[in-house]
């Protein structure tokens, strides 16, 4: 059978794993086919000033399905790939080689970081309760279903499948240094299991235990990875200093997937006994740092220096809507349809062309609401996008997921800029964790679909949506 061969390129990506093979060894092979250039990256949210990048010895799991297949009809079934310092992946072995074979028609790809054997009957084994090495438990996920055969590139969009707990540590005078400082979260559960088929993470509610967060050299801060939970109820956070403890309990009230949660603990001493006042938690989309997923640097704030980009380019705003500072409220019982709402932020022209939308307020968001079971197209005009050879998409998005065990995947949510598509990064929103949570979504538009009259539309199907997809706060940035 002929086949095409996919010489795997990760332009952006994950962090380091181990590395044993050398990949230059076999970074093609010949198996008669065409190459086909696959670049990864990781889900990064609006704000993110620098771009994840890879590590030599990455390693990476993948799976091709036919297009709508299942994984039990997966046509190459844990390929472990490994990356280069420039972020390109190659096989590790000759079994590992990628090759759609031609007249499938289109192809599945499901991916996951970090490798592991046990990926091969489709469910992993999740356990964060050793937090020595992050990078063993930091969880990533991708998905790209409907790859043509004849298209030569394609992007996997990985995301983080766990949460990021910080804690920024002070201490006053009466203290002194935090240094050899540890810090224990407990009752928290620690187990659970992915499957890659769904993209779906169940966690162990029994699996409670003590994880030991991983502290910097001076005791100014600790972090660790968590597994998501709805609610906080129970845990707690346990200081240890000198011979001395203090618990608390964890101020966070959910630890949602796919973020950082944060927090500010001051330690001080009354009557030479330890205490610990925590200054509230704040909870953020998990930006991608350089230099690892999880070590000594675990601050998610940017800064003023240029971003990947060469430097002194700055993106010019095109437009951001953001349907107004007042909360849309209801007009009696009903939410006013969208061809009635006047709150626009931006001065365009906004169109339901089939009068199914909305505009709603939910968990303090003004946004617009595509109903389910129905065909939706929202319609954007009165901008210009002409010179722009850059131009990069983002906006918020949430899904109605009311009852226990409700899913939609995000990708439903799709568009386009002057007829260029494109669609929302795979992801599976759940109940409970992301009922009506709103996440950024961040896209990137090709030069080609600049125009100096540009229209933008963002469609759902009825078949694709089938829970409500709520969307607000869209800006489109460009850089000449």
């Amino acid at each position: 059978m002929k086949h095409q061969h996919l010489l795997l390129l990760a332009g952006l990506g994950l962090t380091a794993l181990t590395a044993c093979t050398d990949p230059d060894a076999h970074s093609t092979w010949d198996r008669g086919g065409t190459d086909v250039s696959l670049t990864a990256t990781i889900q990064q949210p609006e704000g993110a000033t620098t771009a994840p990048v890879w590590t030599d010895g990455e390693r990476v799991g993948l799976f091709m399905l036919p297009a709508g297949g299942s994984l039990s009809q997966a046509l190459e079934r844990n390929l472990q790939l490994s990356s280069d310092a420039d972020g390109s992946l190659h096989p590790t072995t000759a079994d590992d080689a990628v090759s759609v074979p031609l007249g499938q028609g289109s192809v599945d790809f499901v991916a996951y970081a970090p490798y592991r054997n046990a990926g091969s009957g489709g469910v992993l084994p999740v356990d964060v309760t050793d937090q020595s090495d992050g990078t063993a438990i930091d969880l990533l996920y991708a998905r790209l279903d409907g790859h043509a055969e004849e298209n030569t590139a394609a992007t996997l969009t990985f995301r983080h499948c766990l949460t990021k707990l910080v804690v920024n540590i002070t201490a006053d005078a009466t203290l002194g240094s935090t240094e050899g400082l540890s810090v224990v979260l407990t009752g928290a559960p620690s187990t659970g299991s992915f499957a890659l088929e769904t993209g779906t993470l169940t966690v162990d509610a029994t699996s409670v235990a003590d994880i030991a967060m991983t502290p910097d050299a001076t005791g100014a801060q600790a972090a660790a990875i968590v597994m998501p939970a709805a609610t906080t109820e129970g845990m707690q956070l346990r200081f240890e200093l000198n011979g001395q403890s203090f618990t608390t309990q964890l101020d966070a009230n959910k630890l949602p997937a796919g973020s950082v949660v944060t927090t500010t603990a001051n330690l001080s001493q009354t009557d030479g006994t330890l205490t610990v006042s925590l200054g509230g938690a704040t909870i953020a989309d998990w930006i991608e740092q350089p230099g690892g997923h999880i070590d000594a640097d675990f601050d998610q704030g940017g800064d003023d220096n240029p971003g990947p980009d060469e430097p002194g380019d700055e993106a010019d705003v095109i437009f951001e809507e953001t349907m107004g500072t007042d909360p849309i409220e209801k007009e009696g019982n009903y939410w006013p349809y969208l061809s009635n709402f006047t709150g626009w932020s931006s001065g365009l022209t906004f169109t339901d062309v089939n009068s199914t939308l909305s505009a709603r307020r939910t968990n303090g968001q003004n946004h617009i609401w595509f109903p389910a079971g129905k065909e939706n197209d929202l319609q954007i005009e009165g901008f210009s996008t002409e010179g722009y050879t850059k131009l990069t998409l983002t906006y918020k998005l949430a899904a109605n997921l009311y009852s226990a065990g409700e899913t939609q995947e995000a990708s439903a949510m799709k568009g386009s800029l002057n007829g260029v598509a494109f669609e929302t990064p795979a992801r599976v929103l759940a109940n409970p964790d992301d009922n009506n949570q709103f996440y950024t979504v961040t896209v990137e538009l090709p030069a080609e679909a600049a125009s100096a009259t540009s229209v933008l539309h963002f469609t759902t199907t009825a078949a694709d949506n089938q829970m409500g997809l709520r969307l607000a706060e869209i800006k489109l940035t460009g850089t000449k």
